[in-house]
């Protein structure tokens, strides 16, 4: 016979194989050809040497080929196929699990390189298991099989690719982006840690209510928009702390260590602005066993802002010289000495500032995160909206900087749907009321996104939001602070309590440092005096609830008070 597979049955030895009895040639040729669908029924009648794998009993062998990690390549003789497809599996399987029993996961999410081996890893296993459905496919064409049989191996084949490629596309979704939020937005930079109180037996005493040592009323210094400091006259040479006689106050205990601290802070880059001032700064306390959380809101405005002991110390003895959203510029211009002065940082400007707040609340920053005006734009167009109750009507400002589109005059009493534009210009006018009212608002947006904006929404625009968040948001939010914070996820931040550091409660120019500290120590532990007290009652319009807060037994503006009495964060 001229058959390839038939040689060495004519009589003599097959290739390879040791001597034998032969075998008639028609016999041989009679049983080989009797059995097309599987072996021959002479184990003699097929060359050891050039052994052919068993032709497939069905057509769906490639879709299994490619599901059976090495398994069907295996019995069809495929031995390194087999092996690399098995190896690859177990390989990618055993770090999956260790990934996941171990919560290496978050890490890995926001390191570059981890990514980037685990996105190259799907692409392996998947490329594997397309070879596999292949080689099946191909054993089907070289035995000829049945009309039905071979077009039915065909399709499955191309339902296989289809199959194993489903992963790689979804990985790729997902992983391309997040390493792009890898590579930009997470950076190096110190917690900062709050120092006690020094003892003020040196310094002035208090003068009027609301004012600085030189009489000067600061309690709404800054406010307007061109606004970017006070005039020098107006900061005085000696800043009065306000220190209460008596025992100096220490770090203020605020919690377990299951409590984190994270510092947001809104940043007005954008066109036309020359640098980026911090006009947005809200301290988020939150115990990750329990999931209560705080929001300790820091006005724009504050004068003479402390610093840590030290080289920053030395430079401004009676706090910073200007207001409390300049800091970030000043960081910014002098990098070398921020490094020095609070260590390695890739924001000098976020690393000062967070420090100086630190000093100021009394509280230990594990983290800050950062986002410009044109980001928070862009983050709420990429989440498709977000609905925002505006309490009163309120007068649009005439633009906002990085804005996409003209602004209505005002915006009426109720529910707005309001997109990135919209949501920033009611956050930030100051036309109805004042800095102080803008702060409140922007804290009630800030619980309108938590309540709204959950996981599956972050999972559903990812692509779109990871751009924003890998273009416009900067933070040093380690791999485990992240997870503790994801795993509260949808605990419903809008249930937070909240306090303005802002006159009458604080005044901007004379505030006391040991009053500071105890107000935010209370609001955090929800305890003593300075705990939001708060009825609640039918407004006189019937429209809604209406609250009355109250620090000990006296109402008071700007107090602490839990934020689903007084924001709605959805219809």
């Amino acid at each position: 016979m001229s058959n390839w597979w038939n040689e060495g049955a004519e009589g003599g030895d097959e290739p390879g194989r040791q001597p034998h009895n032969p075998v008639p040639a028609d016999n041989a040729f009679d049983g080989l050809n009797s059995a097309r669908g599987g072996r021959a029924d002479n184990p003699y009648d097929r060359p050891a040497a050039e052994s052919l794998p068993p032709m497939p009993r069905h057509a769906l062998s490639p879709l299994l080929a490619a599901l059976s990690f090495g398994f069907v390549a295996l019995r069809n003789g495929h031995r390194r196929l087999a092996f690399a497809q098995m190896l690859v599996s177990a390989a990618f399987g055993i770090a999956a699990l260790t990934v996941w029993y171990n919560d290496y996961w978050v890490h890995i999410a926001i390191t570059e390189w981890y990514l980037i081996i685990a996105l190259a890893s799907v692409f392996l296993v998947c490329g594997v298991a397309g070879a596999a459905a292949v080689v099946q496919w191909r054993d089907c064409e070289h035995w000829r099989a049945g009309t039905a049989t071979l077009w039915g191996a065909r399709l499955t084949t191309a339902v296989a690719i289809l199959v194993v490629a489903a992963p790689a596309a979804a990985a790729t979704y997902v992983i391309e982006p997040q390493i792009q939020v890898a590579r930009n937005s997470f950076v190096s930079a110190p917690t900062a840690q709050p120092h006690e109180l020094e003892d003020p037996s040196s310094t002035e005493p208090p003068g009027p209510h609301g004012t600085d040592p030189t009489g000067v009323d600061t309690s709404m210094v800054g406010t307007d928009d061109t606004a970017t400091s006070p005039s020098t006259s107006s900061i005085p040479d000696t800043v009065w702390l306000g220190v209460d006689t008596g025992p100096v106050a220490e770090t203020v205990d605020v919690g377990s260590s299951t409590r984190i601290n994270v510092l947001l802070l809104g940043g007005d880059a954008g066109p036309g602005r020359w640098n980026l001032r911090t006009d947005s700064m809200n301290l988020v306390s939150i115990d990750t066993a329990t999931g209560d959380s705080a929001i300790i809101g820091i006005p724009r405005n504050l004068l003479h802002a402390p610093l840590p002991p030290g080289a920053l110390k030395s430079i401004f003895p009676n706090g910073f010289d200007d207001l409390m959203n300049a800091l970030f510029v000043w960081g910014t211009k002098h990098t070398k000495t921020v490094k020095n002065a609070l260590g390695d940082t890739d924001v000098p400007g976020a690393t000062l500032t967070t420090a100086s707040i630190a000093e100021l609340l009394g509280v230990r920053i594990d983290a800050w995160v950062l986002v410009d005006m044109a980001g928070f734009i862009d983050l709420i167009d990429a989440f498709g909206g977000l609905d925002v109750y505006v309490p009163k009507k309120v007068p649009a400002p005439g633009n906002v900087p990085a804005g996409k589109h003209r602004l209505p005059r005002s915006y009426s009493k109720g529910w707005h749907e309001m997109d990135g534009t919209d949501a920033l210009a009611f956050a930030r006018t100051r036309h109805a009321d004042s800095d102080y009212y803008r702060m409140a608002r922007q804290r009630c947006l800030l619980a309108s996104i938590a309540d709204q904006k959950g996981a599956s929404a972050v999972a559903k625009h990812w692509p779109a939001v990871s751009r924003v968040i890998a273009k416009r948001l900067r933070t040093n939010l380690t791999s485990s602070l992240l997870k503790r914070i994801l795993k509260l996820a949808g605990s419903g931040v809008n249930k937070a309590r909240s306090v303005a550091l802002t006159p009458p409660l604080v005044p901007s120019g004379r505030w006391n440092a040991k009053t500071v500290r105890q107000i935010v120590a209370d609001t955090i532990s929800n305890s003593g005096k300075y705990a939001p007290k708060s009825t609640t009652a039918t407004g006189p319009d019937g429209s809604g609830p209406t609250t009355t807060t109250k620090i000990g037994e006296a109402p008071v503006s700007g107090a602490a008070a839990n934020i689903d009495e007084v924001c709605r964060t959805h219809r």
